[in-house]
């Protein structure tokens, strides 16, 4: 876990231009952990890791798009850069090249791609491709509706502390 005292050091890395560093740094701005938040500099900081093919920074940076943190939406530079991610095997990239796919941003809305990214990312351990997969398997979206296949997902996703993977397993209760 990084402390307050660890913020300096991480912020010399970043400087010197490591990646990894410029990345954490990120994170840290876009959800105002041990700094002011601002979706700004995180996008800053991606930025400077994905152009440099940073898989990890390639995927928030998508994210970053895809929400308009720091930045004007686009769901073209969303899919981009979420493809660019994915193509490495990063399962967040993957996550959000199948959020592009389900929204329609940047790409022709395909369910079925949807899930294929979904599933790939799920099955690597990402709780967001769990919970989104879980989603798909409790609507039926892209799949054969299984209400228990969604259960055991969003409880995967749950155990990682997503928060909406979390919400989903207790919505399942409801039934």
């Amino acid at each position: 876990m990084l402390s307050l005292s660890d913020l300096p050091k991480l912020k010399e890395k970043a400087a010197s231009g490591d990646l990894n560093a410029n990345f954490r740094l990120g994170k840290l701005y876009l959800d105002g952990i041990l700094v002011k938040r601002s979706p700004e500099e995180a996008f800053k900081r991606f930025t400077i890791g994905a152009e440099a093919n940073h898989s990890d920074s390639q995927g928030w940076l998508a994210w970053c798009f895809r929400k308009g943190l720091g930045v004007e939406p686009s769901g073209k530079k969303a899919f981009e850069w979420s493809q660019k991610s994915a193509e490495q095997g990063n399962s967040f990239g993957e996550y959000n090249l199948g959020r592009c796919y389900a929204d329609g941003l940047g790409v022709e809305r395909s369910l079925e791609e949807a899930v294929k990214w979904f599933r790939s990312s799920a099955e690597k351990g990402d709780g967001y491709g769990q919970q989104a997969l879980g989603y798909c398997y409790h609507y039926g979206q892209g799949v054969e509706k299984s209400i228990t296949e969604a259960i055991k997902l969003f409880k995967k996703s749950a155990e990682q502390e997503n928060p909406l993977g979390q919400f989903n397993f207790g919505f399942c209760y409801h039934y």
